[in-house]
């Protein structure tokens, strides 16, 4: 056999793994992110039966609810990108946590049943979207290492492949906050 013939083959072998390698870390994160994805959208689901549950009782609240309304329409435009998604996100959490604080002042509201089953079913929710959250950062991470590191970085540049942007989760009624990372 010729020697080139086997240094060839050689030099193949990690080159293929390096390149699989590459791949199954990004379909990890495309999946990580896919669950993000269901979780926000189970949490879209919820909101006009929210809307619906507290707009007889929260008259005063009405800038709230249509600001409410006018955001989860933006929601599900099929348009936005993923930082806008963010965004929208975080101004959402902050227009519910404001409606949630002034449901402290309607006693009727706050005790109906159908309040506390939406608010535990929110509950849920946050919980699967904080967990999807963190699956999505390990899966990031050790792309993202994969993508910088030598000689990954060599294939990543060939394929295409950017390092991601990881989620920074606070569970003040889950605030979501886009960190970009910078590894250069």
């Amino acid at each position: 056999m010729d020697i080139r013939l086997i240094a060839a083959g050689l030099a193949t072998i990690p080159a293929i793994y390096f390149c699989n390698n590459l791949i199954r870390r990004k379909n990890e994160v495309d999946s990580a992110t896919q669950s993000i994805n269901a979780a926000l959208q189970d949490r879209y689901d919820l909101i006009p039966e929210l809307i619906d549950t507290i707009k007889s009782y929260m008259y005063y609240e009405c800038d709230a609810l249509i600001n409410l309304t006018r955001m989860h329409a933006s929601a599900l435009s099929y348009h936005i990108g993923e930082i806008e998604k963010i965004e929208l996100n975080n101004n959402i959490t902050s227009t519910l946590k404001q409606i949630m604080e002034a449901a402290e002042d309607y006693p009727e509201l706050k005790f109906s049943d159908n309040f506390l089953q939406l608010q535990k079913r929110w509950t849920d929710i946050e919980d699967h979207f904080s967990a999807s959250g963190r699956v999505y950062n390990n899966v990031v991470m050790d792309y993202n290492k994969a993508v910088i590191s030598f000689p990954g970085n060599i294939f990543a540049d060939l394929l295409g492949y950017k390092t991601k942007a990881i989620f920074e989760i606070r569970r003040e009624f889950l605030n979501i906050k886009l960190q970009s990372l910078s590894y250069n």
